[in-house]
């Protein structure tokens, strides 16, 4: 295969530009500017040019102040070391004219009058065979409108302009069956609208290490093209390493997520 600096130099000398970076290593190519769209139509034309690509600039979509309690998760996403006060961010969520996420929260149902998520809520699921009459925006715990909060809430949330759908597996003190958990992963599997990231962060302690039909359920909607992400958990007294959680989890896809403090510490507890 010739060296992309020979390609660069012929595509230069017969189409002109100006050539301003030759890759070797990470691709073969190179970056040239000042080249007409006739151009560039000839050059992606040529039998040893694969792909051309322009040249595109990241930018930031605008900044958020902080201030108050529970903000230094958002602060913490921007600043690598220390604090600035402040929520820079490149995405909300939504594209408007092209592409919304959905934010699909398996939780203790999600508070549908929140004004945090006014016109933001899609369709949602109830899977609790125990409790006839539920609903996915009644939320009487209180985690599962804290966990849509923080991905999507419209001050608080990470992308304050996706879709939030509330998938309520728990009851109204927290708790959750297998078989519950397992239906509404199956719901967002089936149903979820893409793109689309499903997140399931509520203590279940009954799961693991027997949760085998939950960890296959999640792999599934990996599988169907979501995005699937699992807290794992320190215990309440402290005493428990999130990694225990981890490797339960070691042969499944999920992204999984611990906690940590303000100060970068291990949380204490999984509530924290």
């Amino acid at each position: 295969m010739p060296r992309a600096s020979d390609v660069a130099g012929e595509i230069v000398q017969r189409f002109g530009g100006a050539p301003f970076y030759v890759y070797e290593h990470a691709l073969k190519g190179f970056a040239i500017a000042n080249v007409s769209p006739e151009a560039v139509a000839m050059i992606q034309r040529h039998p040893l040019v694969d792909q051309v690509y322009p040249d595109t600039r990241g930018q930031l979509t605008g900044t958020r102040p902080l201030s108050g309690a529970g903000t230094w998760g958002l602060d913490r996403i921007d600043a690598r070391l220390g604090y600035d006060n402040a929520y820079k961010y490149y995405f909300t969520g939504s594209n408007p004219g092209t592409t919304t996420v959905h934010v699909y929260i398996l939780d203790t149902g999600i508070r549908g009058a929140h004004q945090e998520f006014a016109g933001r809520l899609g369709n949602h699921k109830v899977c609790l065979w125990a409790s006839s009459g539920a609903s996915a925006t009644v939320d009487a715990d209180g985690h599962g409108t804290a966990v849509a909060a923080i991905a999507a809430g419209a001050t608080t949330g990470v992308a304050n302009q996706a879709i939030i759908h509330s998938v309520r597996i728990n009851d109204d003190v927290g708790g959750a069956w297998t078989s519950d958990a397992v239906c509404g992963l199956n719901w967002v599997a089936a149903n979820a609208i893409k793109p689309a990231v499903a997140n399931m962060s509520s203590v279940y302690g009954g799961f693991w290490p027997n949760g085998g039909s939950v960890s296959s359920a999640m792999d599934g909607v990996v599988a169907a093209g979501v995005t699937m992400v699992k807290a794992v958990w320190e215990s309440q007294s402290g005493g428990t390493d999130a990694c225990a959680h981890a490797n339960e989890l070691q042969n499944t896809n999920p992204i999984r997520v611990s906690a940590s403090d303000v100060n970068d510490n291990r949380a204490v507890s999984c509530l924290s």
